[in-house]
Formats: structure tokens, sequence, C-alpha cells
């Protein structure tokens, strides 16, 4: 049942870390077994046609990568899944747009100290300003919208939010959290809003901006934004979460994105970091996706725009997870003291369509 698929590599990567204890190249050879049978050791319960399942790629320096597929796509129609299986990235998404907002600060159309207001003129005065980069960082005291509009009664999944939806809300709280800058509170709202306004300083949604300037250029041709979830995309696996007679389809069926909502296959992630790690996208975009997150009295915290960073040495490891089809640890510690386009780990990364092991 297990599927593989070679993919040509570019030469530089970017790493992903994964739950995998892979030897350094040097001893792959004279102690561990192939790296096939090393992944498919490490996921054979997850190679069954009765229950969803993962893609696996890995990358070890300038080797062409593996992937692996295991389990089902789609339970309802006994689709497997296979190494070009389009999943949803959910809050993995959040780089993304991250990146986007970064590119359009490089060519200074806007300033990451920016006041929202400048671009969203729709949300209060709080009384302390709220930047793009506590957006990015959940810094900006704001309330997760999906968590309002459950406790009004309509959670998430049990209805169908637009993107303007994210704003409506957030233009309805009358109070923050904290003064902005002051506190970290992971939320949503912050990079639905930052999704916003890519769109009004690109002149164009950032699902357009993004394919323009990333997926594109970048070759990334099974990535796209979930921005209408009635469109048919090809080979996209079905979410599921397990319940105690089986499985339960856990789709998000909702057009707000930016949060999450990011459609793509392993090879494209890999291809995202090749990118970044080549300095593909510029220096700056690539820098600050993991300059550590600073309150304003000078604390640094463990995000950076769209990753949660730690150091470890001179290296900044950056890791993010994401809910639906999607639990990906990346960790992008390529990063070589700083020089781009160093590879020191393997690449890693699992795309998965089910919530809980059964």
């Amino acid at each position: 049942m297990t599927r593989s698929h070679a993919l040509a590599a570019p030469a530089l990567t970017l790493a992903l870390g994964l739950a995998l204890v892979l030897p350094a190249p040097s001893q792959a050879q004279s102690v561990a077994p192939p790296l096939p049978t090393m992944v498919d050791a490490l996921f054979k319960t997850w190679d069954r046609s009765d229950a969803p399942g993962c893609v696996v790629g890995v990358k070890r320096a300038a080797a062409t990568p593996l992937v692996r597929s295991y389990g089902a796509a789609d339970l309802e129609h006994g689709v497997p899944n296979m190494p070009d299986t389009v999943f949803e990235a959910g809050s993995v998404s959040k780089q993304f747009t991250a990146a986007a907002i970064l590119l359009l600060a490089g060519e200074q159309r806007l300033r990451l100290g920016d006041d929202i207001r400048k671009h969203l003129p729709e949300m209060p005065d709080y009384g302390t300003i709220i930047t793009i980069a506590d957006l990015l960082g959940h810094t900006s005291g704001l309330r997760d919208w999906g968590e309002v509009e459950a406790m009004a009664g309509w959670p998430r999944t049990s209805r169908t939010y637009a993107p303007g939806d994210a704003l409506d809300i957030a233009a309805r709280q009358r109070r923050l959290n904290f003064p902005a800058g002051t506190a970290y509170s992971y939320t949503n709202t912050g990079y639905n809003l930052a999704a916003l306004i890519v769109g009004r300083v690109a002149g164009e949604s950032l699902a357009d901006f993004t394919r323009h300037r990333f997926f594109g250029p970048l070759g990334m041709g099974h990535t796209q934004w979930r921005d209408d979830f009635t469109r048919v995309v090809a080979n996209r696996a079905i979410a599921y979460r397990h319940a105690e007679d089986g499985y339960r389809q856990q789709m998000p069926f909702e057009n707000t994105y930016g949060h999450g909502g990011l459609l793509t296959t392993v090879a494209d992630l890999l291809r995202w970091n090749d990118a970044l790690s080549a300095g593909e996208l510029g220096p700056f975009v690539t820098a600050e996706l993991v300059r550590p997150t600073t309150l304003r009295d000078g604390r640094a915290i463990g995000y950076g725009r769209g990753l949660f960073v730690t150091a470890t040495g001179r290296k900044l490891n950056a890791d993010v997870n994401g809910a639906y089809n999607i639990i990906t640890k990346v960790v992008p510690n390529a990063f070589g003291n700083g020089r781009a386009g160093v590879v020191v780990h393997p690449v890693g990364l699992v795309l998965r369509n089910r919530r809980h092991v059964a």
C-alpha cells in the first residue's frame, strides 16, 4: 500500500524538522538501513486502506527527496493518499501570509510598524496602536474571531465565513485583551487582518498576490488558497477526526483564509523551503520570518512571523503545527548561522488527514 515517488531536487534546502531520527549522511551507509525502509517502519501503523493516513517527505543534502504516502485520502470513495495528494495546511499557512507582508515591507509598500488603522480604518481606536508586526506576532490583544463566534453559538465549521467576517467581528471588539505589544496571545484574527492588508496594499487579494509572486514563479503548481471552499480541487484529501464508531469528516467549510486555508503538497512545501533557504524571496523575507517577536518592554517571545522560534546556539529553529488535513512540524534551521543556503540538517515533513490516531 505504500506509494513512493522520487522528486527532482534543487541543490539547496531549508530544513524542516520531522520526528525522524536520521543519521548524518556520513554515517548513513554504514549504520543505517535504506531511508525508505526507515520511513516505512516509522509509519507502519498508518499504512492501511481503512483509515486516513499521511504523506511524508524527506530530503537530505543534495539527494533526491523521498516522498512516501500511506493510508486513505478519501474513505468514502476508497482513494489512497498519493505523493501528489493535496492537503489543507492549517496554521502552517500563516508563514505564507507573513511572507507576503514581508515582501511588501521589503518593497517599502508598507511598514511593519504601521498602525493597522492606516490600512483597516474600520478598526476602532483602542487608545494603543496595533501595528502590523503585532498582528504577525500575536501581540495585538485582539480576540480570536472564531472563539467569539463559538461563544455566540456558531463555531467554525458550523457555517460559512467569508474573509470580511473576521474584520467585522474584530471591529466590534470594544476592548483589547491587553494593550498591544505588552503580551502574547495566539489568535487567528491577526492573520485574517494581515491577509486583508495584503489585498488593500497590493491591489489584489492575498490569493492572487501569492499566486503571482510565490506559487507561479517557484513552480508550486499544486498550491492555492481555499478562498472558495466549493471549488473542486483535484487530488484533495478529506480531513477526518476519530470517533467512537470510526471516522467523521472535519473539513473547513469556510472561505476565510490567511490564518489557514493553504492547499498544498509535500513537493510544493519542499520547494517553498528551498526558496527560503536560497533567499529567492530576498534575504529580508527569510530573515524576518524567524526573527523573534519583541514586546514593547524589550522581552523576546518564542514566535517569529508565522513560526515558533527557539535558539540553539547561533541557529534559529522554527516550527509550526496546523489543524485539519495537516499536522506538520516545520523547522527551518538551515540558515547556517545566518547564511541562507547552508544545509545543516535533513529536511522532513508530514502532511496528514486525521486529527487523532485510531
